[in-house]
């Protein structure tokens, strides 16, 4: 994927499957985010390049080239670049045996 992407799949057929992918993308200078009611999906981003800084409750993480993160639905969080260029890379996804399935990973809270 190079330059700025973001697709957004979901059909709403889609809410009937157990796991679904609802959305994929990335740029190349990831602009500040702050969701203080979280987000509606579960996200895993990646970081391709450059450095950021990730806020969950009271942790902040630096996050750097090859590092990636999770953020489970609902949970508030930001994160910014600490450089001008932050290439993140992210896909976001749902579906009625989500939660189990994070569970069974133990990913039930921010990595």
């Amino acid at each position: 994927m190079s330059g700025d992407v973001c697709l957004y799949p979901y059909h709403i057929e889609a809410r009937g499957l157990p796991v679904y992918l609802t959305g994929l993308g990335g740029t190349g200078y990831q602009q500040p985010v702050r969701r203080n009611e979280g987000y509606m999906w579960h996200q895993v981003l990646f970081c391709r390049q450059g450095s950021g800084v990730l806020e969950v409750g009271s942790e902040r993480l630096h996050v750097r080239a090859g590092d990636a993160f999770f953020l489970p639905a609902g949970v508030p969080h930001g994160y910014r670049a600490e450089e001008a260029r932050w290439d993140v890379r992210w896909f976001t996804f749902d579906g009625f045996a989500a939660f189990q399935l994070l569970e069974q990973l133990e990913l039930e809270r921010s990595q």
